[in-house]
Formats: C-alpha cells, structure tokens, sequence
C-alpha cells in the first residue's frame, strides 16, 4: 500500500467519519464509475440510482477495501455489479411474463429478482426512523456530525451511536439479499469454468496450469495460474472421477461435517506481490470465522462442499481479462525462448490411482 498516495489518505480519513474525506472520494471515483455504468443503462434516473447505491456501499464496506489507492477502480466494480443485478431482474422479469402467458407460475423468480434490485432501499426502509434521518444527513447529504447535531439537538455522541448500529444493520441486510450468496458487499460471484494448460508446454517437465473463473454473465474471466498438482487435483474435480480412496481435501472436508462445521463461501479478496490470496467464510461451534488460504485450496474445497465463490471488485478490474482475449493473454505472459504457436487447452485429468 503506498502511504503517501492522496486517495490513501482520504479513505483513511473517511474510515473515522470524514464525510468531506468521502465527498472528495467520490468527486475523483463518480466520473469513472458514471461512465462505464452509462455505457450499460440508456436511462439516466436507472444511472443515479446504481451511483447512489454503489457510493452507500462503499460507505459501508470501506473498512473492507484492502487497496485504499484503488478506491476508484472498486467504486466502479460496485457499480457494475448493481448494474448487472438490475440485468439480472430485467431478464427474469421478462421470463415471468412468459411463463404466467404460459401458465406457469414462478413465484421464487419475481420474489429473487425483486430482493437483487431493492435490497438496498429495503434495508434502508427496515431501519428506525431516526437511525435512517441519520444515515440520509451524514452519508448521502455530507453533513458533519456537529452539523446534524446542531440542526436536530442531538448530542454527537448518540449520532454516533446511531450511525454505528444502523452500519452493523445495513451490512447484514446488504449481505442476506445479495443474490446466490452473502458475498458480502459488491463482491462478485463466479464458477470454475476449467483448468487450462499449454500446448506445448515450455517447461515439460512441470507444465502450466491455469485456473479460469467465470462471472454469470460470461463476458469476464479470472485467470490464476496454480502449481501443476494443485491444477490436476482441480480437474480431476471437475472431470467427476470417483476416486478410490480419499485425498487431504476430502479429509478435510468430512472432518468439517463430523465437528459440525459449516463452510458458507470463498472469496479471492487479496492480492500481493502477484500472489492471489483467500478466505474461507465458516461458521465454527457456532461463531462465524474467517480463515486464509491458498487460492487454489479454496476453490477446491468450494467444489467438494458446493458453495459459492467470489471474487473482489477490485480483482477482477485489475486482473480480469475478456473472455475472447484470454488466450492471447495467457501466451504474451509466458517466458518463451522461441517463436513457436502456443495453444491452451483444457487439462487432461491424470490417471488415478497413478501408475507405480
């Protein structure tokens, strides 16, 4: 993290209740954010309707940004994700329609579609009337605590107080209505779409494997590259094989079911030094707990257990590439001594047990 970055210092000061910090934030990350969502949204009321939200989200997910300095790039990934659920709503609306013409009737989609696009203004509506007064003056009007403390007569320190509690609120409505999963606020579900490796390989004796996660909608993905028995682990998942006796993670795995421990979620949330890092969300004697872990060992504990995995915002902006270029990208990041045509391809699973 670089210290002396000027939006550093601004979320810092945001993080303590600096609304003037957090309006100085915006006038730097809106115009991006505005620009992309516009390309998605004609109307422009739908445009500042996901700005609004995706700068309330920030407010209350600030404490969890792990790169201040790309505060703007994570705006944006906020914004783009709310557009994509008002998508998502869109198009199950519009199955609705067509399955009631055709007498079928659906309610679970018109009750997930209209939680994706207004569990925001729900958790506002659900909070009490003074704690959402508060909530509107200080983070979406930028007054001061002084400033509301002198319009209302409330001592400062019950402002705070208030403004606390109703945070607390907000992110666990935010994170209950967030569809498929509680991903927590503005992070982005994806699926393993394959395990890849080069053709030929440069290094045959220890060939490239890498991990491709997929967003819904298809359009992006996330490589990460994996160590090769980490990689044929992955694909022996994804290919189905039945394995004749079981491996360290589904040891791990059944002794997560014997001591009662659930796993809700994975999340990519972290990257260091070129480093991808994880956590594991679990829910341990009864007490929620979050837990670090490889990458790789998260997305295969994901796939044995079947629940979620997310990815940050700010990750898969800087990291993410387009689906139809990601060949490309792979082979101009390989260290090559010659010129020859590289090709990727998915990874054979290997043959289990292996030969002796």
């Amino acid at each position: 993290m670089n210290v002396d970055d000027p939006v550093t210092h601004l979320v810092a000061r945001a993080r303590r209740h600096d609304a003037e910090a957090f309006n100085e934030l915006l006038s730097l990350s809106l115009p991006l954010a505005r620009a992309l969502v516009t390309r998605m949204l004609a109307d422009a009321a739908e445009v500042d309707d996901v700005l609004q939200e995706a700068c309330l989200q920030a407010w209350l997910g600030l404490d969890g940004l792990q790169r201040p300095e790309r505060f703007r790039q994570w705006l944006a990934g906020i914004a783009l994700n709310l557009t994509r659920m008002r998508f998502r709503a869109k198009r199950t609306q519009v199955l609705l329609e067509a399955e009631w013409g055709a007498g079928v009737r659906s309610i679970e989609s018109i009750i997930e579609a209209a939680e994706s696009l207004h569990a925001l203004d729900q958790a506002l509506g659900d909070l009490p009337e003074l704690a959402r007064a508060t909530v509107a003056a200080f983070y979406l009007e930028g007054r001061s605590l002084p400033e509301i403390s002198a319009s209302t007569g409330t001592p400062v320190g019950t402002l705070k107080a208030r403004l606390s509690r109703a945070r607390h609120t907000l992110r666990s409505a935010l994170a209950t209505n967030e569809p498929g999963a509680s991903g927590g606020t503005g992070m982005i579900e994806v699926t393993v779409q394959s395990i890849l490796t080069q053709e030929p390989p440069t290094d045959p004796a220890n060939p490239s494997r890498v991990l491709i996660l997929n967003t819904k909608d298809g359009a992006r993905v996330l490589p990460i590259w994996v160590g090769r028995a980490d990689g044929d682990f992955l694909a022996l998942q994804l290919s189905g094989q039945a394995l004749p006796r079981p491996l360290t993670l589904n040891l791990l795995a059944q002794i997560l079911d014997l001591t009662g421990t659930t796993l809700h979620q994975i999340a990519i949330n972290r990257l260091h030094d070129e480093v991808f890092y994880a956590t594991l969300s679990l829910t341990i004697a009864g007490q929620p707990q979050t837990i670090d872990a490889r990458p790789s060992d998260a997305v295969d504990l994901a796939l044995l257990k079947g629940v979620p995995i997310f990815v940050s915002p700010e990750i898969l902006e800087s990291e993410g590439v387009l689906s139809d270029v990601l060949h490309a990208h792979l082979t101009a990041g390989l260290k090559r001594e010659s010129n020859e045509p590289v090709s990727w391809v998915p990874a054979v699973p290997p043959e289990w047990p292996p030969r002796r």
